[in-house]
């Protein structure tokens, strides 16, 4: 692939013809979307230490190591999630009652 990208000027030059500007692509330029994955956010199983339902939760893959806390879909009562992304990308989550 040619790293020249033409781009045609609206405006005529001298000639009446279409200028053609030559553009340089910038070789440091960082492309995020080939760096992020693509799917960051992952639905995971738990059950509520307090009411014992089971449901999803939405986690953030991004980060390796978290804890944080929300509250249970059925009984509203607070609950902290722990969350272990490892090596391998495989996620851990574990449901803790607030005041352990």
């Amino acid at each position: 692939m040619n790293s020249k990208k033409l781009l045609q000027n609206n405006s005529s030059g001298l000639s009446g013809q279409p200028q053609q500007i030559a553009r340089q692509a910038d070789p440091t330029a960082v492309h995020h979307r080939s760096v992020i994955p693509m799917n960051l956010l992952e639905e995971h199983p738990i059950s509520c230490p307090y009411c014992g339902e089971s449901f999803t939760v939405l986690i953030d893959c991004s980060y390796p190591e978290q804890s944080y806390t929300e509250d249970c879909q059925v009984c509203c009562q607070p609950m902290v999630l722990d969350v272990v992304v490892d090596e391998e990308d495989q996620v851990n989550v574990i449901a803790r009652r607030e005041d352990e």
